[in-house]
């Protein structure tokens, strides 16, 4: 999957910021796994770090690219490691 931010997108936010906030969205569309909206910058940070989100190359009317690793098993991954080090949390039980 590729998160891309275009010029006139930006409303004073840095493009990794943009996709910070696009991923949610856009992992909830493609995964059988639930994502709240609050976890964007904790997943975000965890997926950088592992190269899960990697910079593209872009040029034109974008100023910013990032592909993202779409499988299932490496966002379970993720979201389980987070949930036992408690930087995100389920609520409502």
């Amino acid at each position: 999957m590729y998160l891309l931010v275009f010029d006139g997108e930006d409303d004073g936010e840095t493009p990794e910021d943009r996709a910070q906030a696009m991923i949610i969205a856009r992992l909830s569309e493609a995964l059988p796994i639930p994502v709240p909206d609050a976890w964007d910058r904790q997943l975000w940070e965890s997926a950088r770090s592992k190269d899960f989100v990697v910079d593209l190359q872009t040029s034109g009317d974008r100023q910013g690219g990032y592909q993202v690793q779409l499988t299932e098993a490496v966002w379970k991954d993720v979201n389980t490691r987070l949930l036992i080090e408690r930087r995100i949390h389920i609520s409502g039980a």
